[in-house]
């Protein structure tokens, strides 16, 4: 049975590693003021921290919306997946374990897990 496993880049998982097992990462959003970036996509966390230093600013997040794992779970099952394992940062600190949910229930003849 090919299994998928989707997460949040919370998760912190470097591209190359993530490419080498097909783990597909839903971005979380990094915000500096105005400024929007997708964590892992357009900033790592050697970034964040560099600009926290140089600004003195702490950022905010954002979670990533239901649709963006709609759409991560939409190719995962077009691309052959049988299953679906998502695993995202604490529904305590993020509402990301929630749009993760709020999408599965979009796909109730799929094998996905949160």
């Amino acid at each position: 049975m090919k299994t998928v496993l989707i997460t949040d880049t919370d998760a912190s998982l470097p591209p190359p590693l993530a490419a080498e097992y097909g783990i597909v990462q839903v971005p979380i959003m990094v915000h500096f003021g105005e400024e929007s970036l997708r964590a892992v996509y357009d900033l790592d966390d050697q970034a964040v921290f560099q600009r926290i230093d140089a600004s003195g600013a702490l950022p905010t997040t954002s979670a990533p919306s239901p649709g963006q794992f709609a759409e991560a779970y939409r190719q995962a099952l077009a691309d052959g997946a049988e299953a679906i394992l998502c695993i995202t940062v604490s529904s305590a600190v993020s509402a990301t374990y929630a749009a993760a949910r709020n999408a599965a229930d979009l796909f109730p003849e799929a094998r996905i897990r949160v």
